[in-house]
């Protein structure tokens, strides 16, 4: 499987980043893996040998205060950029149930998410990049209409991809009352582990705004029976599902 491709599609089309960026990210990663290599004296392939929890780890290791920090720092922070986004979009396999791409094994499950190219088995992760975007866009636009008393806190710059200690909120609204509502998109099935990921962002939330009042909405094309049971545990929380609508106009 081609992670690098997987990963420039993934800033192109869900980060908006310019294709020289994207470039550029992947050459750092390149460069990481090896100083990574070279450092543990044995081979390590950022894209494809670290799963998600081990790659937490690494990641405190370039960012600010890490053991490889002067290392972050190379290309004015490309680096630590770089790893950051990798970290992101790993995060973004998970969360969207293709958590099995970023092991070396295909297993069953995988398969039906493969197509078979000239350079071999590649997935077929561009169009679910695209969904979420254009999900996103959507609901950024009729937020007034999609819920009703509430704007995007502090407005687009801010309020879209919300950073909170190195995590980021898709899309984090307000009201006139100073609550907060966390909204996380899924362009495919949602299933119980984006329960966690939310649970998470609320918790950071109050650490944050402990007088303020938070919740949560899951907003996925499809939910999992595991995401029901997760969230009858939490009524911070609640599950909406999408359907696109074709619109057609007179040319």
């Amino acid at each position: 499987m081609d992670f690098k491709k997987a990963f420039s599609e993934y800033l192109y089309k869900i980060e908006n980043k310019k294709k020289q960026v994207s470039y550029n990210y992947s050459i750092a990663i390149d460069r990481l893996s090896k100083h990574f290599s070279d450092q543990k004296k044995e081979r390590f392939d950022f894209y494809e040998d670290l799963s998600i929890d081990t790659f937490e780890a690494i990641l405190k290791l370039y960012n600010r205060g890490g053991q490889f920090e002067m290392e972050g720092d190379y290309g004015n922070g490309t680096n630590r950029a770089a790893i950051n986004a990798l970290g992101r979009f790993k995060n973004f396999l998970l969360e969207n149930d293709i958590a099995d791409l970023i092991t070396n094994e295909i297993t069953d499950y995988e398969s039906d998410k493969l197509v078979e190219e000239d350079e071999g088995l590649i997935p077929q992760v561009s169009n679910l990049f695209s969904y979420e975007k254009d999900l996103k866009r959507i609901v950024i636009e009729q937020v007034e209409v999609l819920f009703p008393g509430y704007e995007i806190f502090e407005g687009i710059e801010n309020g879209v991809e919300y950073l909170i200690k190195s995590k980021r909120i898709d899309i984090l609204l307000s009201n006139k009352n100073k609550d907060f509502l966390i909204v996380e998109l899924k362009a495919g099935k949602a299933k119980f582990e984006v329960f966690g990921q939310i649970s998470m962002y609320i918790g950071l939330l109050q650490e944050k705004f402990p007088n303020n009042k938070i919740d949560g909405c899951i907003i996925a094309n499809e939910i999992d029976k595991s995401l029901e049971y997760a969230v009858k545990t939490n009524i911070q929380v609640k599950l909406k599902t999408y359907s696109m609508q074709l619109s057609l106009q007179d040319y």
